[in-house]
């Protein structure tokens, strides 16, 4: 139980969440090292945020390789279309100085 816990505890302390309006969703699909990646930036940053996140924009990248991905894109272009907020949570790890997101709630 007590390593449960931990893992719990560590998970959240070394991932980032954050919950805000969009400001923009990027996609960038031309070859190179972020090609067929999209990036969200939000009107706040994540307090929580991993030691590899290192950009000072607080911007979050995901996959569009997968069906997630997609999805996620799908997500985020609705909440900017009608105003909406997101809540996001990284995975902890990262790609190019920015945390890849592990899940999008729109609220």
């Amino acid at each position: 139980m007590f390593l449960m816990i931990f893992n719990l505890l560590s998970f959240s302390a070394w991932s980032g969440d954050v919950t805000g309006k969009i400001e923009y969703v990027q996609t960038n699909v031309i070859s190179g090292q972020n090609s067929n990646y999209g990036v969200i930036k939000l009107d706040r940053i994540s307090s929580s945020r991993p030691s590899c996140a290192t950009d000072t924009q607080g911007r979050m990248i995901f996959s569009l390789d997968s069906s997630g991905g997609k999805a996620l894109l799908s997500i985020a272009l609705a909440a900017k279309a009608s105003n909406a907020s997101l809540f996001i949570t990284g995975t902890g790890t990262c790609h190019s100085g920015l945390e890849m997101v592990s899940f999008a709630r729109y609220l």
